[in-house]
């Protein structure tokens, strides 16, 4: 009688640590496809394929980017931050399927003109205006954000000066 209790017992305890092994299993998976920062460029192409990364960056972005997050799943969705030499926050791109992906932090506060745009034949929305959250004079306060859709992703690019720059680095990402 106390053998077939212990059987039971060490049968129950094992099948306990089984699903204890698969549970931890299943949610490293699902947390490996659900929006986590990446370490580097590197890294994020080992786990992305056919991402659209520029090949042009402004003199006054620090590299490498000081935040990039990523997801699989519910969709696809890339961030990249890049913050200037005084350490603030001066360019985000995404690239995304879904087109109202964003991240805090950068965004244009008041646009001042929007016009559409075409970049090596592709249909681009071009926004220049005044950035949000404030930070120094006026002047240094012009944000540009370009937006298009490459493939099945939306491509969006916002940056904390005016559009020349941001037009030479979606330029840099298109290749034909």
């Amino acid at each position: 009688m106390k053998t077939k209790k212990g059987i039971r017992f060490a049968g129950s305890l094992l099948l306990l640590i089984v699903a204890l092994i698969a549970i931890r299993y299943i949610s490293g998976v699902l947390q490996k496809e659900s929006l986590r920062t990446y370490k580097g460029i590197k890294e994020l192409k080992k786990n992305f394929e056919g991402l659209i990364i520029p090949t042009y960056f402004p003199e006054f972005l620090k590299w490498p980017p000081s935040r990039i997050v990523a997801q699989k799943r519910a969709y696809r969705a890339i961030a990249i931050e890049l913050k200037d030499k005084e350490d603030n926050i001066a360019l985000v791109l995404t690239e995304s399927e879904r087109e109202d992906f964003r991240l805090q932090g950068l965004s244009i506060k008041e646009s001042v003109e929007t016009l559409s745009y075409d970049i090596k034949g592709r249909k681009a929305i071009l926004r220049v205006g005044s950035c949000s959250p404030i930070l120094k004079p006026a002047e240094t306060q012009r944000c540009s954000d370009l937006t298009w859709k490459e493939g099945n992703y939306y491509i969006n690019i916002i940056i904390r000066s005016g559009p020349f720059e941001l037009l030479k680095i979606a330029e840099s990402m298109i290749h034909n």
